[in-house]
């Protein structure tokens, strides 16, 4: 079976992450398949502590292909923000519109550590189809429970 090999060529900047406002930002370009890739990522953080964490996140992908393949440009972006409530409580809600699946996803995780290793998560997840008409794919809750166990 013959398989696909390139060559890709990137740069990223990253500012210190230990201050409270952080960011990076990269790029590349090269092979991809049969084609070629160029790439944009930029993300932005803000940590308020001790209590909240929140981020934005982007990804541009350029993607040419000779031929009648076609070309495409595909976006990836989503904002995420993290909440504590406690030492022993969290709640993280993720945001992500991609162009690639037309769809729009929110990922909503509760979590309440009971014991040393032990969590309970309280899962929402819904997914959003853009076009033609904006309306929900597919929605779940779910509810998770890890015990750590000494034996």
């Amino acid at each position: 079976a013959k398989g696909y090999t390139w060559r890709t060529f990137g740069l990223e900047y990253q500012s210190d992450v230990r201050k409270n406002f952080n960011y990076s930002i990269g790029g590349g370009f090269g092979g991809f398949y049969s084609g070629r890739r160029k790439n944009l990522t930029a993300e932005m953080n803000y940590r308020q502590q001790p209590w909240g964490n929140f981020g934005v996140a982007f990804e541009a992908n350029e993607l040419t292909f000779d031929g009648d393949i076609g070309n495409t440009t595909l976006l990836l972006s989503g904002p995420q923000i993290e909440i504590n409530f406690h030492r022993d409580l969290f709640w993280t809600t993720f945001l992500q519109y991609n162009t690639q699946r037309d769809n729009f996803n929110i990922n909503s995780r509760f979590q309440w550590r009971f014991a040393p290793m032990s969590d309970l998560f309280l899962v929402y997840t819904d997914n959003y189809r853009i076009e033609p008409i904006f309306g929900p794919r597919d929605r779940s809750l779910v509810l998770k429970v890890n015990y750590w166990l000494t034996l």
